[in-house]
């Protein structure tokens, strides 16, 4: 009893993991430029696909795929901001709403388009390679996937708390005029942002495509996990959405583990309404220079 609890909190930490990464994004999307972005999950999809390409057709080693699709995500974000969050800004944030989900259906069509809507399966070298710890057998690839996913995690908070871009992002998101004030341009800022965002959504794909069914709609359901994440995390707040990330994910887990799969999902989000209930305001206040 104790290893299998063990086990599925272990599982749950890497589920909450990958909620976290999405789940940062989203937050930093809506707390630097104010908008909901509906298409942040098809980039977790677009991750997933990106690095099932460059492994299994183009033969490209996994590790430095992982770098690639971090790469592509930081080339893509300023891309998609430039197209469909600039233009629309300065109007209502209804229309910043309608053109980030047409970007989520033209996104998902692509995948259909280029790679078929049938599932796909990523192989790493090291999937079937099994340790041993206190007496749970835990798989080589989900360790990786853990290990990777907190050091970005931490990469992230580091960047935010510590360097010149992270203080320039905490002062735009408190008052962006006042920040364009002090010489610092928001709209790099937003764009960076935006960058950061897709980057780590894409990545988080790509480190759990090997672990699940590759398909054109593993977006949506992410997404919406993000999005509930973020509300009950608090809207813009970086450390209520980890906690919250984590916490739905042991959640799933345990679950899963001692009730059934069929309502992992049911339970989980019945659990984060309540949390919302008992605090609506999130568990964290909303992004600011004080309270990130």
């Amino acid at each position: 009893m104790a290893s299998q609890l063990v086990e599925q909190l272990f599982n749950g930490l890497i589920a909450g993991s990958s909620y976290a990464l999405t789940a940062l994004g989203l937050t930093l999307i809506y707390g630097v430029l104010g908008i909901v972005n509906f298409a942040h999950g098809e980039m977790y999809m677009l991750g997933a696909y990106l690095v099932f390409f460059l492994v299994a057709t183009l033969h490209v080693d996994y590790f430095f795929a992982l770098l690639l699709v971090f790469g592509a995500g930081l080339l893509f974000g300023p891309l998609v901001n430039w197209l469909v969050f600039e233009p629309f800004q300065p109007r209502r944030r209804i229309s910043t709403l309608i053109s980030s989900l047409g970007l989520s259906i033209v996104l998902s069509n692509f995948a259909i388009l280029f790679f078929g809507a049938a599932p796909l399966f990523l192989t790493v070298p090291f999937s079937e390679r099994v340790v041993n710890w206190v007496g749970i057998g835990i798989s080589v690839q989900r360790l990786f996937v853990l290990l990777v996913a907190l050091l970005l995690l931490t990469g992230t908070w580091f960047c935010l708390q510590k360097t010149r871009f992270g203080k320039a992002l905490r002062a735009v998101a408190e008052n962006d005029e006042a920040a364009a004030l002090l010489g610092i341009k928001p709209k790099r800022v937003h764009t960076a942002t935006v960058a950061l965002a897709t980057a780590l959504a894409g990545t988080a794909g790509a480190l759990f495509a090997p672990l699940f069914v590759i398909n054109p709609y593993i977006g949506n359901l992410v997404g919406l996990k993000a999005f509930a994440i973020v509300i009950v995390g608090g809207f813009g707040s970086v450390k209520g959405s980890i906690f919250a990330a984590l916490l739905l994910g042991i959640i799933e887990s345990l679950a899963t583990g001692f009730i059934s799969s069929a309502y992992r999902d049911a339970i989980a989000f019945t659990i984060l309404l309540v949390a919302l209930i008992i605090r609506p305001q999130g568990i964290v206040r909303e992004i600011s220079s004080g309270s990130m």
